[in-house]
């Protein structure tokens, strides 16, 4: 009422201020269709919310039953044109495993080596290796960390939690089924050598822009940023969304960022762009 007062408080500028008035209330909506139609088209990436990363889990981050909350309230409040989950997906022998290296503790690190084909040199307990590689075989060196055995395939330790608002067609992407190599990225294995999905789900519904929420923001997450970030994505990490693994690595991830145009927002960031976006408020004020 106060408003409409305003508009029609003066007689000699009725006529304008109806036009204005309707503007108002109309172009909000097209404004807001013309943006998502022609312009930014936005997916929601959400990395490995499974029982394996949280408290009682196998690998469990330290907080990491805490992104639910903030995951539910940009799922409540943001709308995307894609929603994506990542599974993180390993078999019982998975090389990652500090049990299937006698002798190196879990959190040590190793290095495998890798051929162009990506085939792993030397552990023929695998299908895909190459025995008695040379050292003009190996193409790719990696440093492994060894983890505990977590999020193993058809466990209940790697379901996803139930406790994620999942939207109904929210598609999922999972990761780390190659016993040979691990995959921290939801785009590539971590040698590059197979992809996923990902990509393509994200080209077919013209994504331009991705958000990145999850566990563990210093691995997984980081690691999808900064794949997104290469394949010319518009990429934004939730930190507040997200837990870490480790400060230090934390660090070391957040400067790769930095170089990549990889940006940290946080919920209500997320939530308060969509509010700009989908709605046309930008536009609207410029012509008030």
């Amino acid at each position: 009422f106060f408003f409409v007062s305003i508009f029609f408080s003066n007689p000699d500028t009725m006529p304008m201020n109806f036009v204005s008035l309707l503007l108002l209330l109309v172009l909000p909506y097209v404004v807001g269709k013309d943006v998502n139609a022609k312009g930014m088209k936005t997916a929601f990436l959400i990395i490995d919310v499974q029982h394996c990363f949280v408290p009682n889990g196998t690998l469990p981050v330290a907080g990491g039953d805490e992104v639910v909350g903030p995951i539910n309230t940009i799922l409540a409040n943001r709308h995307f044109d894609l929603v994506v989950r990542t599974q993180d997906w390993h078999c019982a022998d998975h090389v990652s495993f500090a049990a299937m290296h006698p002798g190196h503790a879990a959190f040590s690190s190793i290095t495998l080596n890798y051929t162009v084909d990506g085939r792993l040199c030397d552990y023929p307990l695998y299908t895909h290796s190459k025995v008695n590689c040379s050292a003009a075989d190996v193409n790719v060196s990696l440093s492994q960390t060894l983890w505990p055995e977590h999020c193993v395939i058809n466990t209940t330790d790697a379901d996803l939690l139930p406790s994620v608002a999942w939207p109904e067609d929210v598609v999922t992407v999972r990761k780390g089924y190659h016993c040979e190599v691990d995959s921290y990225s939801g785009f590539y294995n971590n040698g590059g050598f197979a992809a996923t999905e990902l990509q393509l789900l994200l080209q077919r519904h013209g994504i331009n822009t991705v958000y990145i929420a999850g566990l563990a923001t210093d691995y997984c997450v980081s690691y999808t940023a900064k794949d997104a970030a290469r394949l010319h994505y518009e990429t934004y990490i939730v930190m507040d969304a997200s837990r870490a693994i480790s400060s230090d690595t934390l660090i070391t991830e957040s400067i790769q960022w930095l170089e990549l145009g990889v940006k940290q927002v946080n919920v209500s960031d997320v939530i308060a762009k969509d509010a700009c976006v989908s709605f046309g408020y930008g536009p609207m004020m410029m012509m008030m």
